[in-house]
């Protein structure tokens, strides 16, 4: 079951890996030659693999409920602490989409549009090379933080396995998009 959960978390970094290497094949697989179309059809593609990704994680936790109880008392402070990595973590991610918008996010430049090369917000924070996965990581890292709060899921490492996943799913896309194409 856990490899079934592992392979749909990933579908959504292979997909971004085969639009980065092949974005003329996945335009085809797409059936159009347009690449504002293309990338409506990636972001539509992404909004239903988030919806897949967050209904197999419900999915997994309703299997390993027995592992998993609500704790009696557990630290507010965490709690705030959590839900402030997420609203980072969101500021990052809303302003990513603000500075470049979706023909920026779903990949409009490998389907051949011009997407100028952004110097506001997010990308002017020198230390920050890849906000937008930087924000998607911060979120997740503030929802676990949230979950292992509220939950105890006994000698279940899940949400430590997920974390890991997610994190060098994120390290793996960022190599994939440091890579030279033609």
């Amino acid at each position: 079951m856990k490899y079934v959960l592992y392979f749909i978390l990933s579908i959504e970094h292979f997909g971004y890996s085969y639009i980065w290497f092949y974005p003329k094949h996945v335009m085809s697989l797409l059936n159009t030659t347009d690449p504002k179309n293309a990338v409506d059809k990636v972001g539509k593609f992404c909004i239903i693999q988030k919806l897949l990704q967050f209904s197999s994680l419900l999915i997994y936790g309703y299997y390993i409920r027995k592992k998993i109880t609500i704790k009696k008392n557990f630290d507010y402070k965490l709690l705030l602490i959590g839900a402030i990595i997420i609203y980072i973590g969101q500021i990052l991610n809303i302003s990513v989409y603000n500075a470049i918008g979706k023909n920026g996010v779903y990949y409009g430049n490998r389907f051949g549009l011009n997407i100028p090369w952004e110097t506001k917000f997010p990308y002017n924070i020198p230390f920050i090379k890849h906000p937008q996965y930087i924000g998607a990581f911060l979120s997740i890292i503030g929802g676990s933080i949230l979950i292992n709060t509220i939950f105890n899921f006994g000698s279940s490492t899940f949400v430590l396995n997920v974390v890991l996943f997610y994190f060098f799913s994120y390290i793996f896309i960022i190599v994939v998009e440091s890579t030279p194409v033609v």
